[in-house]
């Protein structure tokens, strides 16, 4: 039986929130990275705002579900919380940006 103290305990949550943070980015990257997998010849990638819309549209709801269902990992209630409305908030801007093409000109289309 494992004895684990409240030092420890804060020390593995404060990991496990950096590994969340790591996993968001790398889910981002990937998701923005994969929107590419449709290209033929690597010299047609052209990044625009929409893919970078997209990624953040597929990756937030990835962290509320992370919360959601996995929640008991993450021990500061608060802080769930408030990752979930951020999440709820940035889902909602990047539905937005690319709903209305916002920063997306002319020359970016």
């Amino acid at each position: 039986m494992k004895h684990t103290t409240q030092q420890h305990t804060k020390e593995t949550g404060s990991s496990m929130y950096k590994k969340l943070a790591l996993m968001i980015v790398l889910s981002f990257v990937a998701m923005y990275a994969l929107m590419y997998a449709m290209v033929d010849v690597f010299a047609n990638i052209i990044p625009n705002i929409n893919q970078f819309y997209m990624a953040g549209l597929m990756t937030m709801p990835m962290l509320i579900i992370e919360l959601l269902v996995m929640g008991s990992m993450y021990g500061n209630k608060k802080l769930n919380i408030s990752l979930v409305i951020t999440g709820f908030i940035a889902l909602i801007l990047f539905f937005t940006g690319i709903r209305q093409q916002a920063a997306v000109g002319d020359r970016e289309f």
